[in-house]
């Protein structure tokens, strides 16, 4: 019996020191392993023995998880965002069909409080849309929608709807012509974004019954922002 009291109290100690060590560890752990640079493809490659998917696989693992190593969660604000979209592209070159990493920079890292970091995002979703023929419009859309409402940057966002509108992508909803003129209106330039858009209704008299609405409803606005103005 009293061999067991000792026993029992032996592992009481040890998990006990276990619990001290590690609670010791943890903002050491969370802030060594929170991101590292980006390695070469060829040494990515070479880590996961010439396994390219398991290496996409694990990497978008880790940048579901950045920072909660170890128990503690390592702010956004706190990442380098220049290694972050490095990873990002680095992942791409091993599977770009998969839509997994322009979905988290699009909908997660995106949203950095510190807003600069954003810029980051933007010229990787832009990059990404070069090297994707079916969804490049997305995030075409997505860099718009961070350089408007995250950097607050009018010039950027009409430079990328531009771009966008210009394409004539016939995998794009029709909406993304429209953008242009939706960004010169928030510019304060109304007389222009009502020419945009009277521009695309005559220039497509085929346009389907529901494009023809929303594009009306649009101008129909316009015209009554404008008569408000010089009232």
């Amino acid at each position: 019996m009293t061999q067991a009291r000792g026993n029992l109290a032996f592992l009481a100690f040890v998990l006990a020191a276990q619990v001290l060590v590690g609670y010791g560890l943890l903002d050491r752990r969370a802030a060594s392993e929170a991101l590292a640079p980006p390695p070469s493809h060829d040494v990515a490659l070479a880590s996961a023995l010439g396994d390219g998917e398991f290496f996409f696989r694990k990497g978008v693992l880790m940048l579901a998880n950045i920072g909660v190593s170890g128990g503690v969660l390592v702010p956004m604000k706190e990442l380098d965002y220049a290694d972050l979209t490095g990873w990002f592209s680095l992942l791409d070159s091993f599977d770009a069909r998969s839509m997994a990493v322009p979905y988290l920079a699009s909908y997660w890292y995106g949203f950095t409080p510190n807003t600069a970091d954003s810029r980051h995002v933007i010229d990787y979703l832009l990059a990404r849309a070069e090297i994707d023929p079916q969804e490049g419009w997305r995030w075409r859309v997505q860099a718009m929608f961070l350089a408007k409402h995250r950097l607050e940057d009018l010039d950027l966002a009409l430079a990328i709807a531009q771009d966008l509108a210009a394409r004539d992508d016939p995998r794009a909803p029709f909406w993304v012509a429209h953008m242009p003129a939706f960004i010169l209106n928030d510019m304060g330039d109304s007389e222009a974004a009502l020419i945009l858009l009277g521009g695309i209704m005559e220039s497509k008299p085929d346009m389907a019954d529901d494009e023809r609405a929303i594009l009306s409803e649009a101008i129909e606005r316009l015209n009554q922002e404008m008569s408000g103005e010089t009232q």
